[in-house]
């Protein structure tokens, strides 16, 4: 399955569920949109541990929401109270509810 990254203002580019690790950045304080088109369970991973409740997260000065449009889409937003010195990095990964071996996983950057 591919996953749709979609920035706020930008048309959308797939990543494959390749198995490779995929990078994509967005400026803190801002978004991203994910799509797999297909129903998929979504872990975020915030300094290498899992979120259990994926709600609103505080990593630093940076307020961290995973919102789950549906089964296949979900939004990263961000908020912050102070410019970032050095970028943070947080992980999630799609797994396919279909094909249970098969999952995207994203380094997610966010920048200064």
């Amino acid at each position: 399955f591919d996953v749709n990254v979609v920035y706020p203002g930008q048309s959308g580019r797939a990543y494959s569920s390749s198995g490779t690790v995929h990078r994509v950045s967005f400026p803190a304080g801002g978004s991203v949109e994910m799509d797999a088109y297909e129903p998929v369970v979504w872990d975020l991973l915030i300094g290498g541990v899992r979120v259990s409740d994926p709600g609103t997260v505080y990593y630093g000065d940076v307020a961290i929401t995973l919102v789950e449009l549906s089964r296949s889409r979900v939004v990263i937003d961000t908020a912050i109270r102070y410019p970032l010195s050095a970028p943070l990095s947080i992980t999630l990964v799609a797994t396919s509810i279909r094909y249970g071996d098969q999952a995207a996983r994203f380094e997610v950057f966010l920048t200064p």
